[in-house]
C-alpha cells in the first residue's frame, strides 16, 4: 500500500514538473512572439486608442471584408490596422451625418426626430458613400502608379544595362531616384526593408507586386523571380516585357478612346436632339397652334 502510494505521489511531482516546465516554454513562447511583432510592425502591437475593440456584430466577415481590405492596400494603405481604423471612421461620419440631420430638424421643426427618415437616409448614404469614396482613392493611386510604371522601367533598364545588380537597382530607386516615381518608390523602399529584414526574394517580391496592385506588377515580379531562379541576364528579359507592357498601353488607351467616343455619342444624343427638334419643329408647331386658335375663332 505504501509503495502504491509513494507511486502516486511521484507520478503527480512529475506531472506538476511537466506542466511547470510547459507553462515557462509557453510564456517564453508567448513574449518570443510579441518580441517578433513589435520587430515587425510596431504598430500591429500597439492596443487600439487605450483598447478600445469593434463590436463583433460590425466586424467585417467574408466578401465584404476582404473587398475592404483589398481596397485598402490598392489605396496604398497598408497600416496594420487598417480595417478597423476604416471601419471606427466609417461608422463616426454615418453617426456625424446623422447628428447634423437630428440638428437640422430641430433647428426647423423643434424636435430632434420630428422627421427621421432624413436622419435615416444621411446615415445610410454616408455609409455606404464610405466604400465609394475608398475606391475613388485606389483609382486615384493606381492611375498615378500607372503613369509611373514605364518609368521605373527605363530607369531599371538603364541601370542593369549599365552593370548593376538587381538589388542595387532596388536601393537606388529607393533613395537616390525617388524623384523619378515618388509612388512606385514608395513600394520599392518597403521591398528593400523586407530584403533588409530577411525575407527571400520570391516572398519580398511577391508582396512589392501586392503593394503596388496596378497591371504589369505580377508580371515583372515574376520576371525579376525567374532570373533569380535561373540566373539568366536580366536587361534583355526586361527590354522584352518593356515593348510587351508598352503594347499594351497602347491598346488599353485605344479602348479607353473607343469607350470615350461612344459616351460622347450618347451625351450629345441626350443634350443636343432636345435643343435640335426645338429649333427645327417649335416655328411650324408654333404656327400649327396659331392657325388652329384662328379657325376657332
Amino acid at each position: 500500500m505504501g509503495a502504491l502510494a509513494l507511486l502516486w505521489f511521484l507520478l503527480a511531482v512529475a506531472a506538476a514538473a511537466m506542466t511547470a516546465r510547459g507553462m515557462v516554454m509557453l510564456s517564453a513562447l508567448q513574449r518570443v512572439e510579441a518580441r517578433i511583432a513589435r520587430t515587425v510592425s510596431p504598430l500591429a502591437a500597439q492596443p487600439l486608442w487605450g483598447g478600445l475593440k469593434l463590436p463583433h456584430f460590425l466586424a467585417p466577415r467574408g466578401r465584404d471584408g476582404s473587398e475592404i481590405a483589398r481596397e485598402l492596400r490598392e489605396a496604398g494603405i497598408h497600416h496594420p490596422r487598417a480595417i478597423e481604423y476604416f471601419l471606427w471612421l466609417r461608422l463616426g461620419a454615418t453617426a456625424a451625418a446623422g447628428s447634423i440631420a437630428a440638428i437640422a430638424n430641430l433647428v426647423s421643426t423643434g424636435a430632434l426626430l420630428s422627421r427621421p427618415v432624413p436622419v435615416i437616409l444621411a446615415g445610410a448614404a454616408t455609409y455606404l458613400l464610405s466604400k465609394r469614396l475608398l475606391h475613388f482613392l485606389k483609382g486615384v493611386r493606381q492611375r498615378a502608379i500607372t503613369a509611373e510604371f514605364p518609368f521605373l522601367l527605363d530607369l531599371m533598364q538603364m541601370m542593369l544595362e549599365s552593370g548593376l545588380s538587381l538589388d542595387q537597382c532596388f536601393r537606388s530607386i529607393a533613395t537616390e531616384e525617388s524623384e523619378a516615381t515618388p509612388k512606385l518608390a514608395s513600394t520599392v523602399r518597403r521591398l528593400v526593408f523586407d530584403l533588409d529584414r530577411g525575407m527571400s526574394y520570391d516572398a519580398a517580391l511577391g508582396r512589392w507586386a501586392e503593394r503596388t496592385a496596378v497591371g504589369g506588377a505580377k508580371e515583372l515580379a515574376s520576371l525579376f523571380q525567374q532570373a533569380l531562379l535561373q540566373g539568366t541576364e536580366l536587361a534583355p528579359a526586361l527590354r522584352t516585357f518593356t515593348r510587351e507592357f508598352t503594347e499594351r498601353r497602347i491598346a488599353h488607351a485605344r479602348e479607353s478612346i473607343g469607350r470615350i467616343s461612344v459616351q460622347m455619342v450618347l451625351v450629345l444624343i441626350a443634350c443636343f436632339l432636345p435643343a435640335i427638334f426645338i429649333v427645327v419643329g417649335g416655328p411650324p408647331v408654333a404656327s400649327l397652334f396659331d392657325m388652329i386658335r384662328s379657325e376657332a375663332r
